[in-house]
């Protein structure tokens, strides 16, 4: 077998950035580390309908930076903003340092998530498996994210 290379990692300082962006030393990384992978998780697993693309986390001193990337902000927002409380409220009580979240648009046309979600929920409506494909190869066409012909 040959050697396998980490997508992630091969493209860094090409096209893309780390999502966790902060130092520690010592004890401090471990612990830190540990809270970033329950805050991505915590994220993601409680807003499965927001089309959640990425998270990134940022810590300056003694505050965590939360940056939220997704199609359908409104859905974490929620009416005059309530949800977003209850949001900032418990992934407070999750981490030491203040919470600042940040939630940005992303347009579903250019991210490979949003179309694997959108693949996704299509199949859940029971729709047929080539229908899907055409559909989303037709929508998706056009903007660099597919290719036809491939």
């Amino acid at each position: 077998m040959g050697q396998k290379s980490n997508p992630i990692g091969l493209r860094l300082q090409i096209n893309r950035t780390w999502d966790s962006r902060w130092y520690a030393e010592g004890r401090d990384y471990a612990s830190l580390l540990k809270e970033d992978i329950e805050i991505r998780k915590f994220i993601i697993d409680s807003l499965p309908q927001a089309a959640i693309s990425k998270v990134v986390i940022e810590r300056p001193a003694k505050l965590c930076r939360i940056s939220i990337y997704a199609a359908r902000p409104g859905v974490i927002i929620g009416k005059k903003g309530a949800d977003i409380e209850k949001l900032r409220s418990k992934l407070a009580a999750m981490t030491e340092s203040e919470v600042k979240l940040r939630i940005d648009f992303r347009l579903a046309d250019f991210d490979d998530v949003q179309l694997h979600f959108a693949f996704g929920h299509r199949c859940q409506l029971r729709t047929q498996l080539f229908n899907v494909c055409t559909l989303l190869a037709d929508d998706h066409t056009g903007t660099g994210c597919v290719d036809r012909n491939a």
